[in-house]
């Protein structure tokens, strides 16, 4: 209980800090009118920003911590509001990128603002931003991308102690296949390895369609491969100088996000979903 309450002061000691340092910022703006004419336009080219691109289940979460913790100057959001949890099929499915550009700006304006007030950079690591991927591109000129990729076995282990399309109220926010005749026909494991599918196509289309700078990395190489861990943070980080995650595995957070491995057999029949399986994990390297 003692350890809460001071987990619980300490949160609220960083936020006052934060709202002091935005009163002074916004007071310094406000001493010259000219700072707030095309105000939008301005954080929308000059805002460093960094989304992060996956199925979930990948490791968000302990990047989230990383990034914290390798600088104080940047605002970094795992569950950003609104979360587009009940919009996430939607957004796979629009294929309208001007309104998925209005949806996420006017839905992200605020917490930009406080960003560019403050001199920070900002970074989203929620999944559920994934299908705004085309729309974070139009909008923002100094934009990346960071792809994490989980071996897709591992994958649907987790996804399926987590009860993905299986009688849980979070399905709402899952993305489902348009064929839907075929989507009943579907096993529950087929439709977790089509998820993991169905996500990396879109990411690699993107991938392959924008100019913006970005950085694929499995699920492995965040956890274990502290070079590479350390090339993520800098460049979610916009940073030139290389920074350091020696000894991060130390905080206490290396198993955020952790869930039961449970016990599934992972038998997948459908010849579509293994060809578009095997096309994909010779992309990254990975067993099929």
């Amino acid at each position: 209980m003692l350890n809460k309450i001071k987990e619980i002061l300490k949160e609220y000691g960083a936020h006052a800090q934060r709202r002091a340092k935005l009163r002074k910022a916004t007071r310094v703006l406000k001493a010259d009118d000219s700072n707030f004419e095309n105000l939008e336009g301005r954080i929308l080219r000059e805002l460093p920003v960094t989304f992060v691109l996956s199925t979930g289940r990948c490791g968000t979460m302990y990047l989230t911590k990383l990034v914290e913790n390798a600088d104080k100057n940047v605002d970094v959001y795992h569950k950003p509001k609104p979360e587009f949890f009940e919009f996430n099929n939607e957004a796979y499915h629009l294929n309208d990128v001007d309104q998925l550009a209005r949806i996420l700006k006017f839905s992200r304006m605020d917490a930009l603002k406080e960003s560019y007030f403050l001199g920070n950079s900002y970074v989203e690591t929620s999944c559920k931003t994934t299908f705004f991927a085309n729309a974070a591109d139009s909008l923002f000129q100094n934009a990346r991308f960071v792809h994490i990729v989980r071996e897709p076995h591992s994958f649907v282990k987790s996804a399926m102690s987590r009860h993905y399309y299986n009688s849980h109220y979070a399905n709402q926010s899952r993305i489902f296949s348009d064929d839907k005749i075929q989507w009943q026909e579907y096993s529950l494991v087929e439709k977790n390895y089509w998820n993991w599918i169905a996500t990396n196509e879109y990411i690699e289309e993107f991938k392959s369609s924008t100019d913006s700078a970005v950085l694929t990395i499995s699920s492995d190489a965040l956890f274990q491969d502290e070079v590479k861990r350390a090339e993520c943070v800098n460049f979610c980080l916009h940073k030139s100088k290389m920074v350091s995650t020696h000894g991060i595995k130390d905080i206490g957070i290396v198993n955020a996000g952790k869930q039961s491995s449970g016990d599934f057999r992972l038998e997948l029949k459908n010849e579509d979903l293994l060809a578009r399986l095997q096309v994909l994990t010779d992309k990254y390297g990975m067993n099929g």
